[in-house]
């Protein structure tokens, strides 16, 4: 991720320091094309210009994530009124983050492309950058990752609120980053040929066969199998592979 801040100024990055992480707050741009850099340079200038308090701590597009407001400051990001309760105060859905989620939460947008559609190397980037966030602020990517829309029933991020599915796959893939398991070590085909298969038994079905001089990283161990990956298996035999711990 590059830093690249904004300067100080009451509208966009008004220099006042977060109480606290209990979430972090998923948006998207609404500005269809534009990139991570664009972000930065309008909250940089005509945001200010245009006296609005609006910014988020960090942009993601295709190619890059930019952090534009340093982690440990405010970003005006998830305070706006969209809808009230029945006593007539403001909407909060969150309750984590009540009265005001820009005090307690970091704020991303992910940039859309002209179509308005996220670019899968846009969301790649954006559960990379999010599982460390979850990671320096110990937060739990199931229940620490909200919408926008979540905070304050603003339709941001579009996509997501259309399609709830498509935002509890990012938390997954998230959580799965966050939470990979931890390699033992690798190993190395010395057998000509090795099948892999898609369970930890020679009743499993093959996937595909292994070759000589090929190396994996083994995650796991069971019966006599090595995990290389999801559910994928090959023999932990001596005669078929050279195993070295990490």
């Amino acid at each position: 991720m590059k830093i690249n801040y904004i300067q100080v100024n009451q509208y966009t990055r008004p220099g006042i320091k977060l109480k606290g992480v209990k979430k972090i707050v998923m948006h998207y741009t609404a500005d269809p094309g534009a990139t991570a850099q664009n972000e930065h340079d309008y909250f940089n200038g005509p945001a200010i210009q245009e006296k609005r308090f609006a910014s988020a701590h960090i942009f993601i597009d295709k190619n890059k994530a930019i952090c534009i407001i340093p982690l440990d400051e405010v970003a005006y990001h998830a305070n706006d009124v969209q809808a009230h309760n029945s006593d007539g105060s403001p909407y909060r859905g969150v309750a984590a983050l009540k009265p005001n989620a820009n005090f307690l939460s970091i704020g991303i947008e992910m940039c859309i492309e002209k179509d308005g559609s996220f670019h899968p190397d846009t969301v790649s980037r954006a559960v990379d950058e999010v599982a460390a966030l979850c990671k320096q602020f110990n937060l739990d990517p199931l229940n620490d990752i909200v919408r926008h829309y979540d905070v304050t029933k603003k339709v941001c991020a579009a996509a997501w609120v259309k399609s709830p599915a498509l935002f509890d796959a990012f938390k997954k893939n998230v959580n799965e980053k966050l939470n990979a398991p931890k390699a033992l070590g690798k190993i190395t085909i010395i057998a000509d040929h090795l099948n892999l298969r898609d369970q930890a038994s020679m009743n499993g079905n093959i996937l595909k066969v292994l070759n000589k001089g090929e190396v994996y990283t083994v995650l796991a161990e069971k019966d006599g199998f090595y995990n290389v990956g999801q559910a994928q298996w090959c023999s932990a035999s001596p005669k078929y592979v050279s195993f070295k711990a990490n």
